[in-house]
């Protein structure tokens, strides 16, 4: 991991072993039975007990892709009725008497009952409906006015016509068979439903907490859709406007502009979103499928933020956007975040009863889709500001149960991190607690025994290894029950005593990079090599193995042990070499096999080694990520130096975090089947799998959690 200024803090290390080494020399009898015939008289440090803070984690600053959406919307499940006939008790509301008057008219105010206007008949007249009023159109009824109040029901019956001079007003119903035109507006709480086609009307708008349903197309010069709506097609020569907080469901939306200012927009299996201009400007705005295809196409995309399309646009929505704008800045689309990656995927749906094949003219079979692809499914953003530290980065992640205990540490200058508790609710993952204690980086953690064992490092102890219970988030006090102790080499330090040197201690490790559970012994790796502790943390004397670089990382499969270390120190980049021990051979005594894996740079990454059967795998930084027992490598990025540094393995796939990929690749041939690129540019550490999920330590992005999804 990081060295922020190790040599500095190493020598205070070992001026701070030197200067209480006495006390622990005169006071302290160290002894063990680890390896006979060493020197029993080398203070060992001991274990302290530290406090720590826990506080309860900020709901917002957790996502779950799957909820972001609702499908809720009051027509979805409406069946249109079936014409009616005019009742033989309606009357005629433009019969005129002996005297020219209109009598059922009333004056504009027709009383409560049932009326209609017979095939032929016009009328241009205001109407103020007051309540009860049911009305069938069999010819035209172009009105000057309309005031409505109360339940008022319309049906426009085949041939008949209805004209509206601006909002349909609340508490109106209107059954449409015929023709609606004019500029229409359904007003808040009013509801429209079409059997047919409406494309008389120069402009169409629906309104908060109105409803529109229709089996046919609506087909005007702008379109706004606000409310909840329901279509085969919205079709504008001008632009459609979403605004609002309804749902609105179609297989098309065609326009010159399209303006997604809000609103919960799903496509029909195969549908179609296609503008020449396509402007997100709320992070708000939601298009999914109800299916598992369909397509968002434009000229012209532009929205405001690099990270709003992962929101907005659902894994099933594949994208063909000529042009991307984050405002008025070009980009190329990469640049940007989505909840899938649209790299390979096939913009493609079949005409429909409502629009043509996408693209047009293209003729079936429909092109096979990918067939894995990989799905962002959670954020947990790591900028909380009751972390209170500055910039963090997540650097790890393990599990007990249901819950992920996820590992962050101080990115520059300094240390203070944090370990989370994630616990997954199956329609979603629940952000609980965190605990920070300070002056302590945290880089590798498990669980081991209802305990979080961690390692990492410490202002002033330098390298590290503690002990929190699992259940630490039980209550937000200080608490005091983190074990801790300094990892040490086993260099012995001396200093000057009455009759010569004496013992004073050991050296610092420097760092704690990676620790792992084997039998009854911790294996660690640190920045001064790597060795084995006793349950208890204590030393297993004459077990450390100093290295010429710092040890990077352990694995442990099939008995056998991989350890990944760099060859030098205080260099941009270093050649690196992996040595595979029985998993056994706590002492490291016997090379079973060493590889030189390659030169890793920057040598200040996670740096994963891997085992699969009697593969061995290494992440090298901008090495990229080989398997050193015949020679296979991955590499991405343009110029291929995309660093990898965490890797998991399974039995299909190997899932690499490099830089702002997560990648998934063949294990047969280490060949790229999908990724994920984060638009923010951080750095992913480490990657982990469990319960059918793909979790990732995304650095100063946090956690980010993915599954896989196979047709």
């Amino acid at each position: 991991m990081n060295r922020k200024s190790f040599d500095l803090r190493f020598n205070r290390n070992i001026m701070a072993v030197v200067a209480t080494s006495m006390s622990l020399f005169y006071f302290t009898g160290c002894s063990s039975d680890n390896e006979p015939g060493k020197t029993d008289d080398v203070p060992q440090p001991e274990l302290s007990t530290e406090s720590y803070t826990v506080k309860k984690s900020d709901a917002s600053r957790i996502i779950n892709y799957v909820n972001t959406g609702s499908r809720t919307d009051a027509t979805a499940s409406f069946e249109m009725p079936e014409c009616p006939e005019i009742p033989a008790d309606a009357k005629d509301l433009n019969e005129t008497d002996e005297w020219g008057g209109k009598p059922n008219y009333h004056w504009g105010t027709p009383e409560a009952g049932t009326y209609y206007i017979k095939a032929g008949d016009k009328m241009t007249d205001g109407l103020n409906l007051t309540g009860n009023v049911t009305l069938y159109i069999a010819g035209e009824l172009a009105m000057s006015y309309m005031n409505a109040q109360n339940e008022n029901t319309i049906y426009v019956l085949p041939g008949g016509k209805l004209t509206f001079p601006s909002a349909i007003n609340p508490g109106i119903t209107v059954y449409n068979y015929g023709t609606i035109a004019g500029n229409v507006t359904i007003g808040e709480t009013a509801k429209v439903y079409s059997a047919v086609d409406i494309t008389e009307c120069s402009e169409f708008g629906v309104n908060d907490n109105a409803e529109f349903y229709s089996k046919g197309s609506i087909i005007a010069d702008k379109v706004r859709l606000n409310g909840n709506t329901v279509a085969c097609a919205f079709i504008a020569e001008d632009e459609i406007i979403f605004n609002g907080k309804g749902t609105m469901k179609a297989s098309y939306f065609k326009a010159a502009h399209i303006g997604m200012n809000s609103g919960n927009i799903i496509l029909d299996q195969d549908g179609l979103i296609d503008a020449d201009e396509l402007n997100v400007t709320d992070q708000y705005a939601r298009v999914s499928v109800d299916g598992d295809n369909a397509v968002v196409a434009a000229r012209k995309f532009s929205t405001k933020n690099l990270t709003w399309p992962k929101l907005t646009f659902a894994p099933a929505v594949v994208l063909d956007f000529t042009e991307a704008y984050l405002a008025t800045e070009k980009k190329a689309l990469n640049d940007f975040e989505f909840q899938v990656s649209n790299d390979n995927r096939v913009a493609y749906v079949p005409a429909a009863g409502c629009h043509p094949s996408y693209p047009e003219g293209t003729p079936d079979p429909k092109p096979e889709p990918p067939t894995v692809t990989i799905e962002k499914i959670t954020d947990i953003d790591p900028l909380d500001p009751d972390h209170d530290h500055g910039v963090i980065s997540a650097t790890c992640i393990t599990f007990a149960g249901n819950k992920a205990y996820a590992s962050y540490h101080l990115r520059g200058q300094g240390q203070k991190g944090c370990i989370e508790v994630i616990e997954d609710k199956g329609e979603g993952l629940n952000l609980n607690s965190y605990m920070i204690s300070p002056d302590y980086d945290f880089n590798h953690l498990i669980v081991d025994n209802g305990n979080i064992i961690t390692v990492g490092n410490h202002a002033a102890k330098g390298a590290f290894i503690g002990s929190l219970p699992v259940d630490f988030e039980a209550s937000e006090t200080v608490r005091s029950d983190f074990k801790v102790k300094e990892l040490t080499t086993d260099e012995v330090l001396t200093q000057a005593g009455k009759e010569g040197e004496i013992k004073a201690g050991y050296k610092n490790a420097g760092d704690g990079n990676c620790v792992i559970r084997q039998g009854n012994l911790y294996y660690v790796n640190t920045y001064r090599g790597y060795g084995s502790l006793n349950l208890d943390f204590s030393k297993v004397k004459g077990t450390f193995h100093n290295t010429t670089g710092s040890s990077k990382h352990i694995a442990i499969a099939n008995g056998k042990a991989a350890i990944l270390s760099l060859d030098t120190y205080d260099s941009a980049s270093s050649s690196s070499t992996v040595n595979v021990y029985d998993a056994n051979d706590s002492k490291f005594e016997t090379i079973l096999n060493s590889y030189s894996a390659g030169v890793i740079s920057p040598v200040d990454g996670k740096n994963v080694v891997a085992i699969d059967g009697d593969n061995i795998y290494a992440c090298l930084g901008k090495g990229g990520l080989v398997r050193l027992n015949d020679g296979k490598e991955f590499h991405a990025g343009t110029n291929g130096k995309v660093p990898a540094n965490g890797m998991a393995i399974d039995e299909n796939y190997v899932y690499a975090a490099m830089g702002s990929f997560v990648f998934v690749l063949n294990k047969s041939d280490l060949t790229e089947v999908t990724h994920y690129h984060a638009a923010s540019q951080k750095s992913a550490n480490y990657i982990a799998l469990h319960d059918g999920k793909i979790y990732v330590a995304f650095g100063e992005d946090g956690i980010q959690v993915f599954k896989l999804n196979k047709k």
